[in-house]
This record gives structure tokens, sequence and C-alpha cells, in this order.
């Protein structure tokens, strides 16, 4: 497929603060039991903020996962396009996500946001602890989170293939 269909999934978050880490974990465990077509990327965004302007760049379509403070039930999930998260929510939502949201306002001043982002979130119950791994709350929801982001994939015009036991350290030439 061509890079006009290029769909970009990054996750965010802080590793080291329990569920804050939840974008992170998803991008990590996508790729490591998945293959991709070559229109999909996924990137662990951690915090870096403007350094992701190379990977948004490159989106027709922008896939976000992060922990997202909405005042639900611990482990709620959300979909939203960035024009809901911008008009619905509060100016903070973790640790990091204002500097997201300055770097995608960046990208749109720029003449650089994708044709179309949406954010998964999930709600967080612990993004103080100093720990690595998700509460029982997000951690009951995770797979469920994955599978939603692969039908969004699918959705958005790419296609994942699981990798077998025996192609994780040795890929499948295309």
């Amino acid at each position: 497929m061509e890079s006009s269909n290029k769909i970009v999934i990054i996750g965010i978050g802080n590793l080291l603060l329990k569920d804050e880490g939840v974008g992170i974990h998803a991008v990590n465990r996508l790729s490591e039991r998945y293959r991709f077509s070559d229109n999909v990327e996924l990137y662990d965004g951690g915090t870096l903020g403007n350094r992701l302007l190379i990977a948004i760049e490159r989106a027709k379509i922008l896939i976000v996962i992060d922990a997202m403070i909405n005042g639900s039930p611990p482990g709620t999930m959300f979909k939203m396009q960035l024009s809901t998260v911008k008009e619905t929510l509060p100016p903070k939502h973790s640790v990091h996500q204002s500097t997201f949201m300055e770097t995608l306002a960046n990208a749109d001043f720029l003449g650089m946001l994708p044709t179309e982002t949406i954010v998964y979130g999930i709600e967080p119950k612990d993004i103080q602890s100093l720990e690595i791994g998700l509460s029982d709350d997000v951690s009951k929801q995770f797979e469920r989170l994955l599978d939603r982001i692969l039908e969004e994939v699918v959705h958005q015009g790419g296609l994942y293939w699981p990798i077998k036991p025996h192609d994780h350290n040795y890929p499948i030439a295309e």
C-alpha cells in the first residue's frame, strides 16, 4: 500500500508511573504479537513531545493510545476524534498530555496534521506510583484495548498477521 494511506500508531506515556504507561505497553505488545502491512507504523512515543513530529508528519491516519483522566471508573475505554478531545476534556489528562496536545498543535501549525487523528484512551487507576506495570482495573481491559486498536487498523485500510513463535526472531520476507 502506498504512503498516502499511512497509519501511524503512537503509544504515549511514562512506563515508570504504573497506568500512565498503558500506551507504551500497548504499542510494545502489538509489535511483539503482530506483523503489520507496510502502511502501518508503530511508535513508542514515551513523553517525547515535539520529537514525535517526524512520525506525525508521515501519517494520513494517526492513532494515539494513552491514559486519560476523565472521571470515569478505572479501566473505562474511550475512542475520540482529536476535535472531541480538544473540546470536551479538561486541559490536562495525564502527566505528559498537555505536551502531546502542544505537539499536535505544532503539527497543525506546520501543516503536518494527519487527515484524521483518533485517540484511544483508558481511564487509569494509578498514575502516581513509581512502578512498572498496570493496575488490575486497567489490566482487565488491556486485551480489549488491543483488539479495538487492531479493528481500527483494519477499518483504516491496514492489515496485520499474528507472529508465529518461530517468526519472532526471523521475520518472513515479503
